[in-house]
């Protein structure tokens, strides 16, 4: 669903729920506040059984659409839906990567997180809006950000180079950026 068609729909104080899956299993996720003026990094998980296999994440060459998504994903991913209970469902990207551990930023993780996250895009979730967030940060960009806009970035924690590896920091990272984008952040809020 387009961003601004998800922003028309959702109910009034309902937060969103950002989701960042990678493919060594782990799966970060987001909260916005109800007023839509900022996130909050939520726990990390580890996907049952390891790391995404090829079909969880990646297309293979005989597939042109995403399938269905893997049930260890979902038992991943519904309980924090319940525990939240938001109003929508924001899939996004880990955060660009340069220098150490460049590989984690492979043309090919991030392809199977793009098409991991098209498929969780289009499974029945129980939060019926969705929609994906292309815009990817990297630590450098958010720190910046957090600079000129810190009261949108007070709840994430930038002050380690670690904390890049982190998924729920990429997911936060990956929320505040739409919310900036699509609505203002903090300072719209109460108009």
């Amino acid at each position: 669903m387009e961003s601004r068609l998800l922003l028309s729909k959702l109910t009034p104080m309902k937060p969103i729920l950002c989701i960042v899956t990678r493919a060594d299993g782990q799966i970060g996720s987001a909260l916005s506040d109800a007023y839509l003026g900022y996130a909050t990094p939520l726990q990390t998980v580890m996907v049952p059984s390891g790391p995404l296999s090829v079909e969880d994440a990646a297309p293979s060459s005989r597939m042109t659409e995403p399938q269905e998504v893997s049930p260890r994903i979902v038992a991943s991913i519904e309980p924090i839906i319940q525990e939240h209970r938001p109003g929508a469902i924001a899939f996004g990207l880990p955060l660009k990567r340069y220098g150490k551990q460049p590989h984690l930023q492979s043309a090919k993780n991030c392809e199977a997180t793009l098409f991991c996250g098209q498929k969780l895009l289009r499974h029945d979730w129980s939060v019926p809006l969705r929609c994906t967030i292309e815009t990817q940060l990297s630590l450098a960009e958010a720190r910046k950000r957090k600079e000129t806009e810190w009261e949108m970035w007070e709840e994430i924690d930038l002050s380690s180079d670690d904390c890049a590896d982190d998924p729920s920091i990429a997911a936060a990272i990956s929320l505040n950026a739409w919310l900036w984008e699509h609505c203002g952040g903090w300072r719209n809020t109460f108009g």
